[in-house]
């Protein structure tokens, strides 16, 4: 029974250890272009640039762990205290009593219609109304907003966000209600962004944030939350984030 009891509080002590004195680090899938492993298999993308400009600065030291799970799992594994930070994740009040949010965001998840640049100035967005007869592409397991569902649309229904984009470009869709910066880059990759147009009103425009961690251990994750906001609103002042933005996506 003694030696089951300090074998137990050799591993409880090993994993408090190792929780403490390991890097920084900050789990993810992959999602170009916020995240992503390069040719060379190396951590690049917009949140990648600037969490390492940020961990550079406080000279603390890190690691991007990407990893082949699903998100829910990335998620559990930040809320047990596995990692220190998940890049972008919005508010919620039940996340509140797993993450600590700051201040500053530098992202907003936005939906927007895109449409081809030949129908610029024909086909308009103020209201759901104005997309009445037209056929409007759209992902099943995205939430949108109720309004949406219930506007009583004609809609094009995919499993597949990304297939909207090559329908659209052949005519067979008018409308398409995609993630924005991750379209952006999708169009930019395959030589069409002048080929759409992207209406300026978004059905969606929600801030994400930095969510750190409340049960991380590690020893440098306080140090990196004091200083977070103050970093992020120098490089908003200094138009780094700007040049990002314009970096992966064409635009500020």
């Amino acid at each position: 029974m003694l030696k089951t009891l300090l074998w137990a509080a050799f591993i409880f002590l090993g994993v408090t250890i190792n929780t403490y004195a390991r890097p920084f680090t900050i789990l993810a899938t992959q999602s170009p272009p916020f995240k992503y492993l390069d040719q060379q298999h190396q951590p690049a993308g917009l949140h990648v640039d600037i969490w390492r400009i940020i961990l550079l600065e406080l000279d603390v030291p890190y690691d991007f762990k990407f990893v082949g799970w699903g998100s829910k799992r990335v998620k559990t594994e930040i809320e047990k205290g596995n990692a220190e930070l998940h890049f972008s994740l919005s508010k919620s009040k039940s996340r509140y009593k797993l993450y600590i949010y700051p201040e500053e965001s530098y992202h907003s998840q936005q939906y927007s219609f895109f449409i081809r640049a030949k129908d610029k100035g024909i086909i308009q967005y103020q209201s759901l109304a104005d997309l009445q007869g037209l056929m409007v592409g759209a992902t099943e397991s995205y939430t949108y907003t109720k309004a949406f569902w219930e506007a009583g649309l004609n809609l094009d229904l995919t499993t597949n966000n990304s297939l909207h984009i090559n329908k659209l470009l052949k005519g067979r869709i008018d409308v398409a209600l995609l993630k924005k910066h991750a379209s952006l880059y999708e169009l930019n990759r395959l030589g069409h962004q002048k080929d759409v147009v992207i209406l300026p009103k978004p059905l969606i425009n929600k801030k994400t944030y930095a969510a750190f961690s409340k049960a991380s251990k590690q020893k440098d994750k306080q140090y990196v939350i004091k200083n977070y906001d103050r970093i992020i609103r120098r490089l908003k002042t200094e138009g780094i984030i700007e040049a990002l933005y314009i970096k992966y996506f064409q635009q500020p």
